[in-house]
């Protein structure tokens, strides 16, 4: 074979190799496109009852936590009475949105609503502001919406506009508890045995609220004490948000210290324990599903003997999960709901810091 013949195959090599190198980099290009788009962000609405710098801290965290998240699409911010009294949590969230938030709801604010269940049905700005962007979604979108704190606007927008169930995908709920289970952390006395620890305060602050969701035909996902519990964030995390996370780790330092402070000396945690960051769970579900374990349970709304310790006597409804078929359940109101009873605590505190941190 003289010299000339082999160049000639050489350069035939040469281009068959380059183009199947082409047809492979075109038909990753088309896997990057087509895996991009099923990766679109989630269409998301937040309605919270943040209570950082007086109370509460887990709302706002959630909150800086989402912004600072390109998995998901904040549509908007409403507040509702719980952890604080609406006035003060719309002023603590506004400033969260506006300090952290992104420039389109910088402008906008927050949403304020029900300042008590005795609204429950009564329309307001938030309720109005879901109902606009849940009737402006696109036809392939549907909304999976946040609910931090107790449901009452949440209720009231699917009692008056039935209609839009169909835009929501899921309403996440921070709510409900296995038959006799007790929220306890930490070093509580009631861990010791007596009654007590928390109440189920999103849904004991509106129960026919969590009633009108659960009649209705759109999906709940509980994100109950019993997976938070599992998480907690130490005085250690904030002093290093704190230093490397610029204006986001210094806000919340100086809104978290009295919170420590009151879980160390009012709800019995251990010195250095820190907090259960409840509401980020709730975030941390829509966004990182692989991190928690799930399952299909029976919610109901039944009575029972109070579980706290200065009301042994008295009756409460509580949101009870059970498997599916188990007992025979007598109430009126049974839906399935989605369960997230357990988390990579590890992991998902890593992921937690991270997005609380500075970009």
């Amino acid at each position: 074979m003289n010299e000339h013949l082999i160049r000639r195959m050489f350069y035939i090599l040469v281009i068959i190799v380059s183009y199947v190198l082409m047809s492979c980099s075109e038909e990753q290009s088309r896997v990057k496109h087509v895996t991009g788009s099923e990766r679109d962000p989630i269409v998301v609405w937040m309605d919270v009852d943040p209570a950082n710098g007086i109370g509460e801290v887990d709302d706002g965290l959630m909150m800086i936590a989402g912004f600072q998240s390109k998995e998901i699409d904040v549509r908007g911010v409403s507040v509702v009475f719980g952890n604080s009294p609406v006035v003060y949590g719309a002023a603590i969230g506004g400033n969260i949105v506006k300090a952290f938030g992104p420039m389109d709801l910088k402008d906008v604010g927050v949403h304020v609503g029900a300042s008590s269940s005795e609204e429950l049905g009564v329309e307001n700005d938030a309720v109005n502001a879901l109902v606009k962007s849940l009737s402006e979604l696109k036809s392939d979108e549907q909304m999976v919406i946040l609910a931090v704190g107790p449901v009452t606007n949440i209720a009231t927008t699917i009692q008056q506009y039935p209609e839009l169930i169909e835009k929501i995908k899921s309403i996440v709920i921070v709510a409900s508890r296995r038959q006799g289970q007790l929220f306890l952390s930490g070093e509580m006395e009631a861990n010791k045995g007596k009654r007590g620890g928390f109440v189920d305060l999103n849904f004991e602050n509106d129960i026919d609220a969590m009633r009108i969701l659960m009649e209705s035909e759109v999906e709940l996902t509980f994100v109950p004490w019993e997976v938070s519990s599992k998480v907690w964030i130490t005085r250690e995390d904030v002093d290093w948000l704190r230093e490397y996370g610029g204006e986001r780790g210094a806000y919340i330092y100086a809104t978290t210290q009295h919170w420590f402070d009151t879980w160390e000396q009012e709800f019995g945690a251990g010195i250095g324990m820190g907090f259960n960051p409840f509401d980020t769970l709730a975030l941390g579900y829509v966004i990182a599903p692989e991190l928690f374990k799930t399952e299909q349970m029976t919610a109901v709304i039944e009575e029972g003997l109070s579980d706290q310790a200065d009301e042994e006597m008295e009756m409460k409804d509580y949101l009870i999960v059970r498997k599916i078929g188990e007992g025979d359940v007598q109430e009126e109101v049974i839906k399935e709901v989605t369960y997230v009873h357990d988390v990579d605590a590890k992991k998902f505190k890593e992921w937690l810091i991270s997005r609380l941190k500075n970009k």
